[in-house]
């Protein structure tokens, strides 16, 4: 039985914001990109509570808020490209989250974005915990938005 994640990347489809998340155990990232999808900007850290469905709640309150076209998920795969426990877990949530929300849910290879996040904040001397929290969905939208454009 193959427990690999497929990590689906689609080409652009209509215009429109999309919003990155970055599912951890105890904080979710949102970031969204702008109407043509070439920037993205961090949102909001939403602080689990504890209850999946109540998270999904305001997940979808946000792609609504949003008026967002489509949500891709950070699937953090090893450096091999195997999924760990966490991206299993992520992988698993998707799943659920894609029967929540009214737009297509994508996963979205991450193996890079933390360590390229994590050089740039600390070669900008930042707290590099607090800012990749707030910027790990911002950086794995704009490699979303760099990957699809091409």
């Amino acid at each position: 039985m193959n427990t690999e994640p497929e990590t689906v990347v689609l080409p652009r489809g209509r215009p429109g914001r999309v919003v990155a998340l970055d599912l951890g155990s105890k904080r979710i990232g949102v970031a969204t990109s702008d109407l043509t999808q070439m920037l993205a900007s961090p949102y909001e850290v939403i602080l689990r509570r504890g209850d999946q469905a109540q998270d999904h709640k305001v997940i979808a309150a946000m792609v609504e808020e949003c008026e967002a076209v489509r949500v891709i998920v950070g699937l953090p795969l090893g450096l091999n490209g195997q999924a760990g426990k966490a991206a299993q877990l992520i992988t698993s949530e998707t799943n659920v989250l894609t029967t929540r929300l009214s737009v297509p849910v994508e996963l979205f290879d991450e193996r890079f974005t933390t360590t390229t996040a994590h050089q740039k904040l600390t070669a900008d001397g930042m707290a590099a915990r607090a800012k990749r929290l707030a910027r790990q969905p911002t950086r794995t939208g704009r490699n979303f938005y760099e990957r699809t454009s091409t």
